[in-house]
């Protein structure tokens, strides 16, 4: 049993995510009522999507200014609340929208609802965004890509493919990505044919028992994939079993105390925790946003698993996956928390907490 997809509640939570703020626990629990007020239909999820893409927009206004972001946050919260118990006194259309997922496993949900995301990447976004993403963080975080041409690297939850790419085009010799997802094995492997970008391959597989031999890859790089999972520590042993002695790694997984930031997120996935996923897909689509903005949104927020952890628990999990050595990445690139704490933008505890986990592992 995992722990996140348990939460019915805002105080749980925030418990979870070591929120220090009491006065924002209640308008959370304002909108949290009212969201579940409005019953269920596919409407009413439109709603519900609406009021959480209000909090997100607000929150990024806030965040720009240099004041406490907290007193502000609650606020937007109260009058998100406040439109939905407007709102519930409505009549509210019921439409045939199925619901997602019934039958299925989380393992297959989760696939699905990535593969549902991929896809409509623009170029500009799947191939340079990705390529330079990565390779700002691997610079200011000492990563070496000097030998890189020498190596194999498996991508451990690859999705539609775009790191993958990104870690071919930064250098590395052979690029090996594996992800539960059909559908984004199938939009990774028309990107690579469509650029005629060798040195790249794919298959499908479970992150939690890869298909390849011990001491197999000289890098291994999971990007916010094993958070998603019933077992991260699993995966992390995975990891550390196919890589070779002296090999090393690159690990992203969320992280806790998340500040505001996290919160939002979380607090979207309580609200929408029953929605029918089209339906918050059909919102996005019909505002116009573009694919790499749409994943950021429903990444989080309605996938069935999001597994959180402290340095102190990653630390913990690290070393009983089997890991000699690690260092967590105080950088990242400018749009990367990390790298708004490192240059001490104000209040950047409270919005963002402790910042990405992403690790440099070495066996």
């Amino acid at each position: 049993m995992t722990v996140t997809d348990t939460f019915d509640t805002v105080d749980a939570v925030c418990d979870y995510l070591l929120i220090p703020w009491p006065e924002v626990r209640p308008p959370l629990r304002r909108l949290h009522a009212a969201a579940v007020a409005l019953g269920d239909s596919p409407h009413a999820d439109l709603l519900r999507m609406d009021a959480c893409h209000r909090v997100r927009l607000a929150q990024d206004s806030i965040f720009a200014a240099a004041s406490d972001p907290v007193p502000a946050y609650a606020r937007v919260v109260e009058h998100a609340a406040a439109h939905l118990e407007t709102a519930a006194a409505l009549p509210l259309a019921v439409s045939a929208v199925a619901r997602d997922g019934d039958g299925h496993t989380q393992q297959d949900i989760t696939a699905s609802h990535y593969g549902q995301l991929w896809g409509g990447f623009a170029p500009e976004h799947y191939f340079d965004e990705a390529t330079e993403l990565l390779r700002t963080r691997f610079e200011r975080n000492g990563f070496d890509l000097k030998r890189a041409a020498h190596e194999r690297v498996l991508d451990c939850g690859c999705g539609g493919g775009r790191y993958s790419v990104a870690l071919r085009r930064l250098g590395f010799g052979e690029v090996v990505g594996v992800d539960w997802s059909v559908q984004g094995i199938a939009v990774a492997n028309a990107r690579v044919r469509e650029a005629n970008i060798d040195g790249v391959s794919y298959q499908t597989a479970d992150v939690l028992a890869l298909p390849f031999a011990d001491d197999y890859f000289d890098v291994v790089f999971s990007n916010g994939v094993l958070h998603h999972t019933y077992d991260t520590e699993r995966g992390i042993g995975e990891l550390r079993r196919t890589l070779k002695p002296g090999g090393r790694g690159w690990l992203y997984l969320y992280h806790r105390p998340g500040g505001l930031d996290r919160l939002t997120h979380y607090l979207a996935r309580l609200v929408l925790k029953h929605a029918r996923h089209e339906v918050c897909r059909r919102y996005c689509n019909a505002l116009g946003l573009a694919a790499n903005r749409i994943f950021f949104l429903l990444d989080l927020w309605l996938t069935p698993i999001a597994e959180s952890y402290t340095p102190d628990e990653m630390d913990a999990m690290l070393a009983r996956g089997g890991f000699e050595r690690w260092r967590r990445a105080q950088r990242g690139s400018d749009q990367d928390l990390a790298e708004r704490l490192f240059q001490r933008e104000p209040f950047a505890d409270a919005k963002y907490g402790v910042g990405e986990n992403r690790y440099i592992i070495e066996a």
